[in-house]
């Protein structure tokens, strides 16, 4: 019979043009707490491009080879184009099961041939008001040729692959282990080159889309305007320390770092890119306001790399009026050791958490 801790896969994000991430959770009396966690940046990555096959074959097979990661079973976030998805209601006629309802659907919604892809989908919910037969769900597909691609390129390197998922599920599903209102929460993962916007319930998944802005962007504009002699290095200690302090007025007023001259030019630096941000957000909002008036906000989550930038959660939450906090995963999934791996923490590896609570129960 196989150990406890093999029933969760070693999960792989690989949705971030600069960072791959690798985490996996191990059981205690049936609380999951991450065993092991680790990450590398991609050098010379173009902003929001894929890691090449030969930089995941190195970073999977080097974390097969830690003695803190335990088996051989991958499930994979992959590069973010590999994996669609469309929330989709979906009428289901009389005699017809669910799923031979949502492929009848697929083909509306995608611009691929349905014989060349493969489905999945989540958070099926039936509507209740009016629209006998009608469900809600996210649809999520994905080329047949790109999974067998990574099913040999994760052979190639010693692992199994289990699972493929995607952004919008992995990140609801590590937002739920917070706390929630009844209302709709809008989620917002800032990675380094880009951005996973989902809108979701108790219940369903509204909207999903991505957004090729990142935290990378930020520091390259701290990089370009001021003399910064550690470079990157420098621009990230700056994005934590002030970030967009000052910009979040209701908060500047009890933080002194906020206050000083440092912080000043570094939120008016930052204020416009944010902003392009916060435009999203807002057409993700009409969007769901304009089909669904039920819907009302109570939250604005922001995870990833935008996390841990000095006042950006204040700030989109000001910008749309909304109570907005920087989330921190690991406080309901904590690491058998704070730092488990080198680069390892919290902010990069939230997605890779949220995929790694999909149990594999077949293992």
């Amino acid at each position: 019979m196989l150990a406890a801790t093999t029933r969760y896969p070693i999960a792989f994000d690989l949705s971030d043009g600069a960072v791959m991430c690798a985490l996996q959770l191990a059981g205690r009396g049936g609380v999951p707490f991450v065993r092991a966690a680790a990450q590398r940046e991609l050098e010379g990555a173009r902003p929001g491009g894929p890691p090449s096959d030969e930089e995941i074959l190195a970073f999977v097979a080097d974390v097969m080879r830690q003695r803190a990661f335990h088996g051989r079973a991958v499930a994979l976030l992959p590069p973010r184009d590999v994996v669609r998805s469309y929330p989709v209601q979906v009428e289901v006629a009389k005699e017809e099961t669910f799923e031979t309802a949502l492929l009848r659907h697929a083909s509306d919604v995608m611009d691929l041939p349905a014989e060349e892809m493969l489905f999945d989908y989540a958070c099926v919910r039936s509507e209740t008001v009016g629209r006998k037969g009608v469900c809600t769900a996210l649809l999520t597909a994905a080329r047949r040729s790109d999974i067998l691609h990574y099913v040999e390129l994760l052979r190639r390197a010693g692992g199994s692959l289990e699972l493929v998922d995607s952004a919008a599920s992995a990140l609801v599903r590590v937002h739920a282990l917070a706390p929630s209102n009844a209302g709709a929460a809008l989620l917002c993962h800032v990675g380094r080159s880009n951005t996973a916007l989902v809108v979701a319930t108790r219940d369903a998944i509204l909207a999903h889309r991505h957004v090729e802005w990142g935290t990378d962007r930020l520091s390259r504009k701290l990089q370009d305007n001021l003399k910064l002699g550690g470079a990157a290095r420098d621009a990230r200690f700056l994005l934590r320390k002030h970030g967009l302090l000052q910009a979040a007025s209701y908060e500047s007023a009890a933080d002194p770092a906020a206050e000083s001259a440092t912080g000043q030019t570094i939120a008016g630096l930052l204020v416009p890119l944010a902003d392009d941000l916060v435009h999203e957000l807002h057409n993700l909002t009409a969007y769901i306001r304009s089909g669904r008036a039920d819907v009302a906000f109570d939250a604005l989550g922001v995870y990833g790399d935008g996390a841990e930038v000095a006042g950006l959660a204040a700030y989109f939450g000001g910008e749309l009026n909304m109570d907005a906090q920087p989330m921190d995963p690991w406080l309901r999934v904590p690491p058998a050791v704070r730092r488990t791996g080198p680069g390892a923490g919290p902010a990069a590896s939230a997605l890779a958490l949220g995929l790694a609570l999909r149990r594999v129960r077949w293992l």
